[in-house]
């Protein structure tokens, strides 16, 4: 079961080719088709396999520009972190989850000192799983983290979790905070937690499955002499939309999962410009 790691930027995206539900709206897939475009069309293709434990890195890792640790400590810079749970699974998975996806943030791009990383769980998580999770990761020993927050909370989990530590701030998945009901605002406002909006396009599934599997399928072929046979996922066919349009059929399956979604940004505080932005995405054959 061949394991991916992906990285994205946020410049150029490019229209997926297949067709896909209009709603909900998706930012990502056509960022994905252009990485996936700019890495795999390249003679050779810019992707590393590792045998050893069955992983596959596009772009190559050595293609990717990674920040200095005296670079990102400057007082100058501030790093904001999001990373959207997408596999359902239990609060210490979850926080196995987030602990991966920083690492994999470190390890390749450099980002280890972060001031601020958002969290978000599967949709419809329940609140109990939200405070046992929330419990295991603001405990301590994340010493390189300044601050936590979450991603796409409303009162009812935000409350049991003001009552082991009030987060930072939440980021809802709407264009402005303008709309919200007095109340969530005010609940917000009284515990010092700030509200974000991101914009829309995001949610708490920011790539579905379907839509990964369908911009893979378009490089099957490639893909098909990067990793072993026995490891990569079944591309034969895409996955179609229903007959309304309104989502993807249930059947066929996609051949991959994704497991979780990390956006990090560096930001100059001086100069107010964006200085890194990207996608990692971690999925596995299914």
């Amino acid at each position: 079961m061949v394991h991916l790691l992906l990285f994205s930027g946020v410049q150029a995206p490019l229209q997926v080719r297949y067709s896909r539900p209009a709603k909900p709206k998706a930012d990502l897939p056509p960022l994905v088709h252009r990485a996936l475009h700019t890495a795999l069309d390249s003679k050779p293709a810019s992707a590393s396999y590792e045998a050893s434990s069955d992983l596959l890195i596009i772009p190559r890792p050595g293609t990717l520009h990674k920040h200095s640790w005296d670079e990102c400590s400057l007082a100058d810079y501030d790093v904001t972190v999001k990373v959207q749970i997408v596999n359902k699974g239990t609060a210490a998975s979850y926080a196995a989850f987030v602990g991966k996806a920083l690492e994999t943030l470190a390890e390749h791009k450099g980002l280890e000192q972060l001031d601020t990383v958002l969290v978000g769980l599967p949709e419809d998580e329940d609140a109990s799983t939200w405070a046992e999770f929330w419990k295991t990761i603001t405990s301590g020993g994340t010493k390189n983290i300044k601050s936590w927050g979450t991603l796409n909370l409303l009162e009812p989990i935000l409350a049991e979790l003001v009552a082991v530590k009030a987060p930072v701030a939440n980021e809802l998945n709407t264009t402005d905070c303008y709309t919200l009901p007095k109340e969530y605002t005010a609940f917000a406002s009284s515990h010092g937690i700030q509200l974000w909006a991101s914009g829309g396009g995001a949610g708490a599934n920011p790539l579905p499955a379907a839509d990964l599997h369908n911009l893979l399928h378009e490089f099957k072929s490639v893909l098909g002499g990067l990793v072993p046979a026995s490891s990569a996922p079944t591309l034969s066919s895409i996955i179609p939309l229903a007959a309304d349009g309104s989502s993807f059929v249930e059947q066929p399956k996609p051949a991959v999962a994704v497991d979780w979604v990390v956006t990090y940004t560096l930001l100059s505080r001086t100069r107010n410009i964006v200085k890194d932005k990207g996608y990692i995405v971690s999925a596995e054959s299914a």
